[in-house]
């Protein structure tokens, strides 16, 4: 796990400035929570330090840093923010009599003030080192007002006369790539547990024997060396391995938008597994490509055949690609001729890749991807929310799709954090030009906001569980009237 230098820096002086920014003791603001959004602010601009000031009655300077102290830019910058209220750009690294002058520098510092219910300035979000042509565009700044906002409403608190508001208001806050939810995965029930809506029952009543899976794997599991050896068996055999289709929906009306195909593996003695209980496996004793490779053709197979029958109707199936499978060269190659055997049209096929294997990427990963993308398919971002995306990063990347990982739509509606990043995430996407997939959506109040948001799509067991092609092909019947 990516350690990120998060810290808290308590005071700082504003050398040169004729005066020093008062050392303050921090009130009890969530300085773990401003500093996440300090850290939020440089990556969205692809910064590398940011700073929050505050301005109050009683107190008023740093209380926030990502990245390092700020240095004199961005300490000069904090103060004319606060003091002015406006949003400032210039350029940096600077001295504050340098900076009256308006002397020019390699890269920019940008600020934005914050502000309480009563539009009173409550202090300032700082980004140093922005590169100048991001810096001068208006989605640097929209970006960076997004952080504000949330900002705003930490300090509000501690000004008596600007109390924090009820509930985050939708599209008002930016997406915290950096921000791992793992904290809330252990309060969430076994995936058993869920109940789909009634009105889903037919496709929601789970999938028949042959493809049910556990969520734990058995208590007699075999050791990792024997199951690797038997699932090299499975790649051989004919019936062990299947795939179950989990479809995503439109949010505006309802309708088939997608299906993601999922590996399922009917062990002779241990009975269905999902990939949760294999993949690691598979990763480690190389049987991940071919893996991979079979997933692809499986899928392909079947959505040719809902192509010949549904033609445009038939939805994009999505195929996750592993680290593995990347870079080799082989990947575009083996997709190509995979859609000529099978008769399926590029663009009815997309390949996910997770948002750490994309930062991650190198060169011949990218190129991999790019060839994709000229083959016609699609290219989503899986998981997103759980890497250290910036702009400039995402920007760079092929892809058409973002899909948000499932631990930030669990906390939609009841906690204020979730929802406000959340609501980043697609303004993000937004701006970039990107459709956006909601992943485990399981209650009505989910979809209700995702609608709100702007969301395009969603996927959960509110609408549908994975389970066979027939599943896929009951909704494309019923579609067609």
């Amino acid at each position: 796990m990516h350690e990120l230098d998060i810290r808290r820096v308590p005071g700082t002086s504003a050398a040169g400035a004729g005066r020093v920014a008062p050392r303050v003791e921090p009130p009890p603001l969530e300085p773990p929570r401003l500093e996440s959004l300090a850290m939020l602010a440089a990556r969205l601009l692809g910064a590398p330090r940011a700073s929050i000031w505050l301005r109050g009655s009683s107190a008023s300077g740093l209380v926030a840093a990502w990245g390092g102290p700020p240095t004199l830019s961005a300490a000069a910058l904090g103060d004319l923010v606060v003091a002015s209220g406006r949003s400032l750009a210039v350029p940096g690294p600077l001295a504050e009599r340098a900076l009256r002058r308006g002397a020019a520098d390699r890269g920019r510092s940008i600020g934005i003030p914050t502000r309480g219910e009563d539009g009173a300035v409550t202090g300032a979000v700082c980004v140093e080192h922005v590169r100048g042509g991001f810096a001068d565009g208006p989605t640097a700044w929209q970006l960076l007002d997004g952080v504000a906002r949330q900002v705003g409403e930490v300090l509000a608190p501690a000004r008596p006369a600007a109390p924090s508001p009820a509930r985050e208001a939708p599209g008002q806050a930016l997406a915290a790539p950096g921000r791992r939810p793992a904290d809330r995965t252990a309060e969430r029930p076994p995936l058993a547990t869920y109940a789909p809506a009634p009105e889903d029952a037919e496709q929601c009543a789970g999938p028949p024997p042959h493809t049910c899976c556990h969520e734990r794997a058995p208590s007699s599991a075999p050791g990792r060396g024997r199951l690797a050896a038997e699932l090299g068996v499975a790649l051989r055999a004919t019936g062990q391995l299947s795939v179950a289709y989990q479809p995503s929906v439109a949010l505006r009306d309802g309708s088939l938008h997608a299906v993601e195909a999922l590996l399922r593996w009917r062990h002779p003695v241990h009975g269905p597994l999902t990939t949760t209980h294999f993949i690691d496996v598979a990763e480690e004793r190389e049987l991940i490509v071919p893996l991979g490779s079979w997933v692809l053709r499986a899928a392909c197979t079947e959505a040719a055949g809902w192509y010949r029958r549904a033609g445009e109707r038939t939805p994009r199936v999505w195929v996750n690609v592993s680290a593995r499978q990347l870079g080799r060269h082989q990947l575009a190659a083996c997709v190509a001729e995979t859609l000529r055997a099978t008769g399926l049209p590029a663009h009815k096929l997309g390949l996910e890749v997770t948002e750490r294997q994309a930062l991650e990427a190198t060169e011949p990963v990218l190129q991999e991807l790019g060839d994709l993308t000229r083959l016609g398919c699609g290219l989503a971002l899986d998981d997103f929310g759980t890497g250290h995306s910036d702009i400039p990063r995402l920007r760079a990347l092929p892809v058409d799709t973002l899909k948000i990982d499932r631990t930030y739509v669990a906390g939609l509606g009841a906690d204020r954090t979730d929802t406000a990043l959340t609501a980043g995430m697609v303004a993000l996407a937004r701006a970039l030009g990107l459709a956006v997939v909601a992943e485990g959506v399981e209650t009505t109040a989910q979809r209700r906001l995702l609608q709100e948001l702007g969301c395009d799509a969603a996927q959960g067991y509110l609408f549908h569980r994975p389970g066979p092609a027939a599943v896929v092909e009951r909704l494309l019947e019923r579609a067609a009237g």
